[in-house]
């Protein structure tokens, strides 16, 4: 049998390690797929709309920061919009039940799209107009929360 050098056995400790202790990112999938189930698969209109903002990517309800002028880059999906900052009210972090987030959708389509603005549309009804439930811009609360992480991060802490 072959002796595993000490620098080859150290090297693969470190690099468990740094997996382990790497930042993991949850998809939620199933948020995406409810919301297709209930407003995109049945209306041709509508799931050529969804499926070139949204793409089958995430920013359903987060914002690619690193898009924006000037780019914030190292935000991840930190950073929801309006809308998936609404459905995060609803859910359970981690949410997988599918019921829960039918229940959860309906729900955040009562609300005013724009929390600040009394006349602002519904969710439900952007989504009736045939359009995305967001504009594209980073809810407040979630873009101050990801600087502050960003910042801590960047500390060292």
């Amino acid at each position: 049998m072959k002796k595993v050098s000490p620098f080859v056995l150290v090297l693969s400790v470190a690099v468990v390690g740094l997996l382990l202790a790497a930042p993991s990112v949850d998809a939620r999938k199933e948020y995406k797929d409810a919301f297709y189930e209930k407003y995109v698969d049945d209306n041709a209109d509508y799931k050529e709309v969804a499926d070139a903002k949204v793409g089958g990517r995430c920013w359903l309800c987060h914002v690619n920061m690193s898009k924006f002028d000037p780019p914030e880059k190292g935000l991840g999906k930190r950073v929801r919009n309006n809308y998936g900052f609404a459905l995060s009210q609803f859910l359970e972090e981690k949410e997988k039940d599918a019921e829960k987030i039918a229940e959860a959708l309906e729900q955040v389509a009562a609300l005013k799209s724009d929390p600040e603005d009394d006349e602002s549309p519904t969710f439900g009804e952007l989504i009736e107009a045939g359009k995305l439930p967001h504009d594209g811009v980073p809810n407040a609360d979630d873009l101050e929360a990801a600087r502050a992480w960003k910042a801590e991060k960047a500390a060292g802490k």
